[in-house]
Parts: structure tokens; sequence; C-alpha cells
């Protein structure tokens, strides 16, 4: 058992802060309402994309400096209100603090912004990099190098799954789809999908499946119930994971909505597309954060599974131009990284027809 460090206390009121030098940690909901206390030197922001304008002017009272840390192309802030009044705004409240800070549109002397891009990442591997590249203004690169990270399951292949998880020993994404019917499920509650979604996960138990993480060291590690991820954009089809993974018996396998996955990571995450059972796409379907989150939390390998259509659906439809006048075609460039992640797995023969 781990001796608890007595340097390290939990408060539950302001008036416990110490006096002197000290590192106290806390949400930006409750530094908001804290007043009349010396200020920080220093406020470090995690998670910062995931905070609206408005969340963040109150922190002006707590330091005199900040730091915003996070990443611009996942899942922006939820708002519960209408905002579209303040669409077009110079200082809109409901965007992230980020994104407003660096719009240019506050009276900032130039020395006081600095902007900082992270060269790598180390959660991801190389190729899955290249594929969502295109979520980001910016480019950047993998801590591993190719080779470095894999995905590899015991015995011989038995059927289509088999034959995709093959697929992960030399690259870190595939896709697994079924047939679309004439008139597709609910994609809220689509219980072919999201059985195929749990019986990739039990086959991977199944093959004794391990990953080789070499950068880090790790020669092979036997993947474990806790080293998968499942997960899928909407509550209903989330629970439906849940339910038919305790089924099989996977207790150990987290489900949750790429909302609650921001920031965690697994050995091997499956994620149900947003667009599986979707042959009309609105905006909040073509809006990517989402997709990039559940793209962005694995360390060895991504399976996207759904309905077939979606590289069809992505070619033909129209994305609605809804969007306030001088505001960014966000459904658009939506479309246009759904469908460059979709044909860079088909030109790739990484989209495998199950059934």
């Amino acid at each position: 058992m781990q001796t608890p460090d007595r340097r390290i206390r939990e408060i539950t009121h302001v008036d416990e802060i110490p006096k002197g030098r000290c590192v106290v940690v806390g949400t930006s909901a409750k530094w908001g309402f804290v007043s009349n206390i010396p200020p920080f030197d220093v406020l470090l922001v995690d998670e910062a994309w995931q905070m609206q304008w408005c969340q963040f002017i109150p922190l002006g009272r707590v330091a005199g400096r900040f730091v915003l840390i996070g990443d611009p192309g996942q899942i922006p802030p939820v708002v519960s209100v209408d905002a579209s009044r303040w669409e077009t705004t110079d200082l809109p409240p409901h965007l992230p603090a980020p994104q407003v800070i660096c719009s240019g549109n506050i009276a900032l002397e130039e020395a006081t912004l600095t902007e900082l891009r992270l060269p790598a990442s180390r959660r991801l591997p190389p190729d899955a990099v290249e594929l969502l590249q295109p979520f980001y203004d910016f480019r950047f690169a993998s801590w591993a190098l190719p080779g470095e990270r894999r995905v590899m399951c015991s015995g011989r292949d038995g059927d289509r799954i088999d034959h995709g998880l093959r697929l992960l020993a030399d690259g870190s994404v595939i896709a697994m789809t079924v047939a679309t019917p004439s008139v597709p499920p609910p994609s809220e509650r689509d219980e072919e999908v999201a059985s195929l979604a749990v019986s990739i996960a039990r086959r991977l138990l199944e093959r004794r499946t391990c990953v080789q993480i070499l950068d880090e060291g790790e020669a092979k590690h036997r993947v474990a119930p806790e080293d998968i991820a499942l997960t899928a954009t909407h509550r209903m089809m989330n629970d439906l994971l849940l339910q038919y993974a305790r089924r099989a018996g996977l207790s150990g396998v987290r489900v949750d909505t790429p909302e609650r996955w921001q920031g965690l990571e697994r050995m091997i995450t499956i994620a149900i597309h947003p667009l599986s059972g979707v042959t009309r796409p609105s905006s909040f379907d073509l809006e990517t954060g989402r997709l990039c989150v559940m793209a962005s939390r694995h360390r060895a390998g991504l399976i996207l599974v759904g309905r077939d259509h979606i590289g069809e659906t992505l070619q033909r439809s129209s994305p609605p131009a809804d969007q306030a006048i001088g505001r960014p075609d966000v459904s658009g460039r939506g479309q246009h990284q759904h469908l460059s992640l979709w044909s860079a797995l088909r030109q790739q023969e990484r989209i495998v027809a199950t059934r």
C-alpha cells in the first residue's frame, strides 16, 4: 500500500488555500467563483478548448498569466442555450476560449500572446497521425516510428472479422462494415452494428491478442478487457453496446461517449462511425470533433464499425450551408474531413465487409 504524501491535502473552502507558495488544483467552474485571494503567478488550464470564452473571463482575477492547453481538433464546448445571436460578434461567448484569444479581436500587445504547437503525438501511431492530419490546420508527427506499434493476433483466420484483425499487424487503423438495408435501422439503436462491435472485442480476447509498443520499451503486452474501448456518439447506442458486452462477459471493457473519452486512452479502440446509418447527414452529423476524439484514443489499434453506405453517402450528399454570414463553413469542412479519412482507408484496402 502506498503511503500518502503528507504535503498533499484536500481542501473544501477558499479560506483553506495556503498563504505561501503552493500549487492548487481545481475545476475552472470553481475558480470562477473564487474571490478575495491574492492572484496566483500562473493558472494552467487543461482541456482549454472545452472551455467557453464566457467561462474563461471570470478566471482573470485568479492569475495574471495563463497557459491554455488543449486540442483544437476535438469536440467544441457544449452549449445548452441558443447561441445563434452571438455567432457574428467579435468575441462570441460560446466559442472555445483559445479560439477567441487567438482570433486577434482582443486588444493584446503582441508580446503577451505566445502560441506553441507540440510537434508530435505521444499516443498515436504514425499512420493514425496521417489519417487525422486533415482535421488540423497544422502539421504534427508521431512520437513512435513506423513499425514500433503493432497489434498481433494468435491463431488462424476463420472469418471476415479475423481477416480484418490481421490487417492490424501492419497498420493501426481499419474499418469493418455490415450491409445497409433499403431502410436502415435508427443509427442510435442499430443492433447489428452493436453486435459486430462487441464480437470484435470478444474476438480480440479469444485470439490472445498482444500489442507491441517498442518506442516505450514494451515489447509485448497481452490485451485484457481493460485495454479495449467501445464508443458511440449516441447514449442509446452506448447502452446497447454495454448490454451486449455484459452478455459476452466483457465487463472490463469501458463503454462511453466521445465526450467522456476526451483525455483518456486505451490500447485498442472500437468506435461506431458517427455516420453509420445516417443517409442524410445534418450539420451535427458532419461536425468532426466527435470522430476526431474517437479516432485518437488508441495507442496501438483503431477499428471503425458501421454500415457500408458511409463512403457513398459522403460522396453524394451536399452539406447544409446553415452557418451565419461571415462564419466558417463547418459542415463543408466536416464533410471533407470525413471523406478524407474514409477514402484513405478504402484506397489502402483497409475496409473489410464482414457480411
